[in-house]
C-alpha cells in the first residue's frame, strides 16, 4: 500500500501555502496522503480506540503505530522549517504532542487558543515558536465538524470569536493535511454525520539544531540524573519534553 503522496512539491508551491499560513493563521495542504493511506489509518485506530472517562470521548492505546504514519508524510516537511522562521537558517524542529481526538458527534471544544500573541509589536509577523499539524482521514465539510478558525486572529490580536467577519471552516478532504497557528483562535464545528470524528494533532516545535547538524548525544551524565530525577519540573529541564519514564519504559 502507498501511504504518502511522493510528488515533491514547486519551490512557488511551498511558498504560496507559507504565506497563506502567515496571512490566515492556517493552511490546507491538500493531498498529503493516498486515499488508501487515510481508509487504513481511520479504521485501524477506531477499531483500536476505546472509550475515555469523560462522556463522548475516546482514546487512542499509545501503542497503536497507525496514530503516527500522517505525520511522516513527505510534503508536510517541506513545508515546515518555512514556517517556523524566515531566516535562511532554518530550524531543526521535533514532534512535541500526538494528540488524537476521537469524539461522538456533537462534541467539540469553545472557541479558544494554545499560544497568546507573543512578541508581537504592532503590524509586525512574529514567527511562531511551534505549528500544529492536523489530520481528520474523512471528507470533512460544514456538516463533517471541520475545525472552524477567526481569520488572522495570530497576528490581529483585536480579532476574536465575537466578530464572525473572520470566521473561516476550510473544507478539508481525507488526504489533506490542516497546519495552523497556535495563537490564532479556532473550535471544532458542529458534527452532524452519525460517525465519530476523528482528528489527530501533531505539535511540532523548533530545535536549537541547525543545518546540517545532526541529533546529539546525551552526555552519559545528563541521561544518568534524568533517569534517576524525580522532581517533574527537573525531568524538564534535563531532559525536554518527554518524561524518562515514558522512554525507558520496555
Amino acid at each position: 500500500m502507498e501511504l504518502y503522496n511522493t510528488n515533491r512539491l514547486h519551490d512557488t508551491a511551498i511558498q504560496h501555502y507559507q504565506l497563506i499560513f502567515r496571512q490566515n493563521g492556517f493552511v490546507r495542504l491538500p493531498n498529503v496522503l493516498t486515499p488508501e493511506c487515510a481508509d487504513h489509518v481511520r479504521y485501524q485506530l477506531l477499531q483500536k480506540c476505546i472509550p475515555h472517562e469523560k462522556d463522548g470521548y475516546y482514546q487512542v492505546p499509545t501503542d497503536a503505530h497507525e496514530q503516527l504514519m500522517p505525520i511522516l508524510a513527505p510534503r508536510i516537511h517541506q513545508l515546515i522549517p518555512g514556517l517556523l522562521t524566515g531566516s535562511k537558517h532554518q530550524y531543526k524542529y521535533s514532534l512535541f504532542e500526538i494528540n488524537w481526538k476521537i469524539t461522538d458527534p456533537g462534541v467539540g471544544f469553545v472557541w479558544h487558543k494554545d499560544r497568546e500573541h507573543e512578541g508581537i509589536t504592532g503590524r509586525q509577523y512574529q514567527y511562531p515558536s511551534c505549528v500544529h499539524v492536523a489530520f481528520f482521514l474523512e471528507n470533512m465539510g460544514i456538516d463533517g465538524g471541520v475545525t472552524e478558525f477567526i481569520s488572522g486572529s495570530h497576528w490581529h490580536p483585536d480579532r476574536g470569536p465575537s466578530d464572525k467577519s473572520y470566521l473561516c471552516r476550510p473544507e478539508i478532504s481525507s488526504t489533506d493535511a490542516l497546519l495552523f497557528d497556535q495563537r490564532t483562535w479556532h473550535q471544532t464545528g458542529n458534527r452532524v454525520k452519525p460517525s465519530l470524528r476523528s482528528m489527530g494533532i501533531f505539535g511540532i516545535q523548533k530545535v536549537q539544531l541547525f543545518g546540517d547538524t545532526i541529533a546529539q548525544e546525551m552526555p552519559t551524565a545528563l541521561r544518568d540524573r534524568w533517569r534517576s530525577e524525580t522532581d517533574k519540573e527537573l525531568q524538564i529541564f534535563l531532559g525536554g519534553h518527554w518524561s524518562p519514564e515514558s522512554v525507558f519504559r520496555k
